[in-house]
């Protein structure tokens, strides 16, 4: 019984220490609620079919604008849908942007991590991240990377979670739609000055190697959201190399031609429906080089 309780005691104190170094506003602060007009309600609409068609995909909501409130509320009423339903596997949001010398990506899998442990469900992934932690304190210093972290504080607590996450699954009442749980990264293009742009392409290449290389992990979606300090034609760079199991698609809402939806299927499927269409162009007026 001591023993049981001076590990309970251990991973407490590892737990909090992991509190206090993340950024809790990143992932703790939208509003419970947003009104969306018909054409964002269509916007939001798409992207939970896409999630429902599939068990794997990168979807990425791009605009070449500055955005709007209601184009803000699509990923945070995304966000609160997935919540509801118990499959939001973790968010990280980048509020404002990076003025700063370090590079926030580097903060987003301690974040993750984080929620990752936090159900009662879950104790194994804490246990995993704690174990991580005990061993290599200095992945919580502002030193480490992205790099650094995204095995011990993401792909290890995530391997963890098969199990729990395939029980939740099974308890949905319509088995014959996917629940599969999603990871939102909002706002990316604030991440990192434009100038290190290319460790976002590398960020999203090491998740894919996980996502979709690794049958041990549970299936999850990867949904990025991003503004004009990307351009068009930068985030489509970033489907240029991973090998998918369908073809990119690109929808376009009718009335905002400034949002783009691309979609990347990380496994085979029979068929894609969705109310919008369209391949976009580019002319870089509304986009920042």
């Amino acid at each position: 019984m001591s023993n049981s309780r001076d590990r309970n005691n251990d991973i407490d104190i590892w737990w909090k220490q992991l509190s206090e170094n993340i950024a809790i506003k990143a992932f703790n602060s939208y509003p419970a609620a947003l009104r969306l007009d018909d054409d964002h309600k269509g916007c939001l609409q798409a992207i939970m079919t896409l999630m429902g068609e599939r068990r794997r995909s990168i979807i990425w909501l791009h605009s070449t604008k500055e955005l709007t409130p209601p184009d803000k509320a699509v990923t945070i009423s995304l966000a609160n849908v997935l919540k509801k339903e118990d499959r939001l596997g973790g968010k990280f949001v980048c509020h404002s942007p990076n003025t700063s010398g370090r590079n926030y990506l580097d903060g987003i899998f301690p974040a993750v991590a984080y929620q990752l442990g936090v159900p009662r469900n879950h104790f194994s992934a804490r246990c995993s991240v704690v174990q991580a932690l005990r061993q290599d304190p200095a992945l919580l210093h502002e030193q480490s990377s992205f790099v650094d972290q995204i095995r011990p504080l993401f792909h290890e607590p995530l391997k963890c979670l098969r199990n729990p996450w395939k029980e939740g699954c099974a308890a949905n009442a319509d088995r014959s739609v996917p629940k599969t749980r999603a990871f939102i990264f909002d706002r990316i293009d604030n991440c990192c000055p434009p100038a290190a742009y290319e460790n976002v392409a590398y960020f999203l290449e090491l998740l894919l190697q996980i996502v979709q290389e690794d049958s041990s992990i549970p299936e999850a979606h990867l949904f990025f959201a991003s503004g004009p300090n990307f351009s068009l034609e930068q985030v489509f760079g970033l489907f240029n190399d991973p090998s998918a199991a369908g073809p990119l698609q690109v929808l376009k809402l009718p009335t905002q031609s400034h949002i783009t939806i691309i979609s990347l299927p990380l496994e085979k499927h029979d068929s894609l429906s969705s109310s919008f269409s369209g391949v976009p162009t580019d002319d870089g007026g509304d986009d920042k080089e």
